[in-house]
């Protein structure tokens, strides 16, 4: 029986019989298409697993990265909180030359008149033009804060706020808590107005309701004063506002 050879492209060699294989030139062509064909899904696969684990392990670092930054995040919050709890309970130990006695460069501060008491032994920590005769403005609201809570029985009593008085200080321009008159207020209400807003309406209230007028309630601040052998102050209003006879 006859035979024949015939080289398919991919360089291999067929040997088949003519009578089985009438059309074997087709065959070989067809063979050598499935082949390409093969190796064409082959290389195509490979370069998508390929492909694939260079996504997985990019994704990878980035979740990594991301499991970084959240466990730094409770580690920050941790290191500022024990910084917080040095500065609020070593303080004085921590700076040890922050408040040296008179050791401070007076031009640091941007007040003029510093004067710096040590609240454990009351010693005189910092002082600066301590004995200069100045206008104490709204820190008279913390005398009449004082004097008003040592009269005051009922925190949750009524104190309405006084209108020719809350007039005034509209007129004056005084710093307002944001009460209006009449308002049916407490004296807790009018002592958070005080000392929290510096609300001049809120202070001359309080005296009202207190003492029945401003002039009766100041004699009561200077009394303290006296008591408190605060021999270069002296008080006038409630509210603070400028006056040359208020001075501390």
């Amino acid at each position: 029986m006859p035979t024949h050879e015939f080289a398919i492209p991919t360089g291999r060699l067929l040997t088949s019989s003519h009578k089985n294989h009438p059309n074997q030139e087709d065959l070989a062509h067809k063979l050598a298409l499935n082949f390409n064909k093969t190796s064409s899904g082959q290389n195509s696969n490979t370069r998508k697993i390929v492909k694939t684990k260079v996504t997985s392990s990019s994704n990878q670092r980035k979740k990594a990265k991301k499991r970084q930054g959240k466990s730094k995040g409770p580690l920050k919050l941790l290191a500022l909180f024990l910084l917080l709890i040095l500065v609020l309970f070593t303080g004085k130990e921590l700076f040890p030359n922050s408040f040296a006695k008179n050791e401070l460069i007076e031009d640091d501060f941007v007040s003029p008149y510093i004067y710096v008491l040590n609240r454990t032994d009351h010693s005189v920590e910092f002082t600066k033009n301590s004995d200069t005769k100045i206008y104490p403005a709204s820190l008279v609201k913390i005398m009449t804060t004082l004097v008003a809570l040592e009269q005051i029985d009922d925190l949750s009593e009524v104190a309405p706020v006084d209108v020719p008085t809350y007039q005034d200080m509209v007129s004056r321009n005084a710093s307002m808590a944001g009460f209006f008159g009449r308002e049916p207020v407490t004296y807790r209400d009018l002592l958070y107005g005080t000392i929290l807003s510096s609300g001049g309406e809120a202070a001359n209230s309080l005296a009202v309701n207190v003492s029945g007028d401003v002039a009766s309630f100041v004699e009561l601040m200077n009394a303290k004063a006296k008591q408190l052998d605060l021999k270069s102050t002296h008080f006038t209003s409630p509210e603070g506002l400028h006056h040359k006879e208020q001075y501390t």
